[in-house]
């Protein structure tokens, strides 16, 4: 029998001399067969039959990411799940265990019923089997106010349910709580577009998706990157234009709140590492209701090679947003692929 991992430890202890209040005291924790290492477990829980989930991010949000299975134990942080808080004793909960890295390819199945809070689950199964592959990251997209774009990588065989979290991370890494409501479900293939997303300035959204064959449930996806529902700022026009040694970026934004500035990133692949090349930001307009426009040069370039960039946006709390993206290839007529902030407005270079 293994002793109480150290996080167990002390959180009674602090308990016992009253440092913590008794709702604080909500984990439930277990270790899995052959005791994988640090960083290859990734999981869901749920309370409801997988409407709502949590991921491994939310068990110490101001932690940061992937708190969930550290030191040979996972744990299950129980007042992050929808209210009422704690769950009512009896609560059918159900948590999916997913490998990572050396343990791909292994699943984990654990349904209980909630008895209290600070109880050992033992060990659970973790072995090879037949789940869909976990899905690659969903990139994100804000059409409209309230209308995010998701695209992904499909795999034949398989559905696809789709989560929305509207909660960030205590840590302010520009992650999520690890909270999600699903919004889709049995989607067949990219792209989807979840027209329900909040629009109060300043909503930010993440989502993650599951795969399905069957029964079977993959984990969950990659977190796609944090983006702004309500459009901050809205962008009318991204435009790059080159020639025979340099490409030039034009945009327009038809109002800014909060705006910080913006940064340009470039990538030789349009799905690839993207790296920023301006050395300081391009500052904003802050808080304006009148366009603006802006432009930005790219010297360090190569004819006849193509190149690939988007405009992300800063605003003043640290918050980012990605545009659309756009290919040039130097010496040629640039050409538009993706809209981020918007449609472009007709007439718009």
């Amino acid at each position: 029998m293994k002793r109480l991992p150290l996080f167990v430890l002390i959180v009674m202890l602090l308990f016992s001399l009253g440092l913590i209040p008794e709702q604080s005291l909500a984990l439930i924790y277990g270790t899995l067969t052959d005791t994988p290492p640090t960083g290859t477990v990734t999981y869901v829980a749920t309370s409801n039959n997988f409407e709502s989930i949590l991921t491994e991010d939310g068990i110490n949000s101001d932690m940061g990411t992937d708190q969930g299975y550290q030191g040979g134990y996972w744990r299950l942080e129980t007042r992050n799940f929808d209210p009422p808080y704690p769950p009512p004793e009896g609560t059918d909960i159900q948590i999916e265990f997913a490998g990572l890295g050396t343990e791909v390819g292994k699943f984990g199945s654990h349904p209980f019923k909630y008895s209290g809070p600070n109880e050992n689950r033992g060990e659970i199964a973790f072995t090879t089997a037949t789940n869909p592959e976990i899905p690659a990251q969903p990139i994100s997209q804000v059409l409209s106010p309230g209308n995010v774009l998701l695209t992904w990588t499909n795999v034949s065989g398989v559905t696809y349910d789709v989560y929305r979290s509207t909660q960030a991370s205590g840590a302010g890494n520009g992650a999520s709580n690890g909270r999600y409501q699903r919004i889709a479900q049995d989607i067949t293939t990219s792209p989807f577009t979840d027209t329900t997303a909040p629009t109060a300035p300043g909503s930010h959204v993440w989502y993650v998706l599951i795969a399905k064959a069957s029964e079977n449930r993959s984990g969950h996806s990659p977190e796609s990157e944090e983006v702004d529902s309500s459009l901050s700022v809205t962008l009318s026009s991204f435009t790059a234009v080159s020639n025979q040694t340099s490409v030039t970026l034009r945009w327009r934004t038809e109002s800014e709140v909060g705006n910080l500035g913006f940064n340009i990133y470039r990538s030789e692949k349009e799905i690839g590492s993207f790296i920023k090349i301006n050395q300081s930001l391009i500052p904003g307009a802050g808080n304006s209701a009148m366009p603006n426009e802006y432009q930005f040069i790219d010297q360090k370039v190569i004819k006849d090679k193509t190149y690939f960039y988007y405009i992300e946006d800063v605003d003043i709390d640290g918050r980012h947003d990605k545009t659309k993206i756009l290919q040039a290839t130097v010496g040629k007529e640039a050409k538009k692929l993706l809209t981020k902030w918007g449609e472009l407005k007709t007439g718009c270079p």
